[in-house]
């Protein structure tokens, strides 16, 4: 029986990884995980689904509006896109809506993939029509489809 040579780890010790297999406050707050009520916003694609629209389908315009979405959620945190949400006509900056009825929509068929009880799925705002919808996990927002002419729930 061959013995196995014990090589020390140098990566777990310069990367500060647990040995305990807990999580450090540094892989906490890369993955989100530190401080959800002030944490800034990350989107993930995971997922998105195409079927609906995809970004093939907005012109200049809206992409530059997407992007500057992108970096405006970069710089807020999650407390400040709930104090600006609100009743149609009251909603300011991302104007946070959360959907009560997603049947019939194309947000359905990832709700039957992932639990409910995990996932609220809403809008953000991204321009004058444009929305983007999905669901928080953590400090993540999980985009899961584009509405670039407000479609999915007109209001």
């Amino acid at each position: 029986m061959k013995r196995k040579k014990n090589i020390p780890d140098k990566v777990s010790k310069e990367s500060h990884i647990d040995r305990t297999g807990k999580l450090t406050p540094v892989e906490r707050q890369v993955l989100g995980l530190s401080s959800p009520r002030d944490e800034k916003p990350d989107v993930s694609l995971k997922h998105y689904g195409p079927k609906f629209q995809c970004f093939r389908e907005w012109d200049k315009r809206e992409l530059k509006s997407f992007s500057a979405f992108v970096k405006k959620l970069r710089v807020a945190t999650w407390t400040d896109i709930h104090k600006r949400s609100g009743n149609s006509g009251e909603k300011v900056g991302f104007g946070m809506a959360y959907h009560k009825n997603i049947k019939n929509t194309p947000l359905a068929a990832v709700a039957q993939r992932i639990s409910l009880d995990t996932a609220r799925f809403f809008e953000l705002r991204v321009g004058q029509k444009a929305r983007v919808r999905g669901f928080r996990c953590v400090s993540a927002f999980f985009l899961v489809c584009l509405d670039r002419n407000h479609e999915i729930h007109p209001q």
